[in-house]
């Protein structure tokens, strides 16, 4: 079976599907990721998405979470790369810059 691109990887992580380290391209394991992150401050996150570029995965927030943020949600991501979703600051949405690999 040959092994997976990067891209094929990338969609496979965003649909759930249960895949190897070692069925993956050792070269796409080397580039690099985003991922959006929602959660509460040390909980696991409620949901995640890998993405190929910085401005998709801040496309992907602001189009699930901007219309409900607090003022501020989209500055604060773009600068801090993590903003708080709701007025008292709990849950949070973070971008966050990874290798591949760093995923398995």
């Amino acid at each position: 079976m040959p092994k997976l691109t990067f891209d094929e990887a990338i969609s496979a992580i965003n649909d759930e599907r249960s895949i190897d380290r070692n069925d993956i391209q050792s070269s796409a394991l080397k580039r690099r990721v985003y991922t959006v992150l929602y959660s509460a401050p040390g909980c696991l996150p409620d949901n995640s998405a890998v993405f190929e570029t910085r401005g998709a995965a801040l496309d992907y927030a602001r189009e699930l979470y901007a219309d409900d943020a607090p003022r501020g949600f989209m500055a604060a991501l773009l600068r801090y790369g993590i903003a708080p979703i709701d007025a008292q600051g709990y849950y949070r949405v973070e971008v966050c810059k990874l290798t591949l690999a760093d995923l398995f």
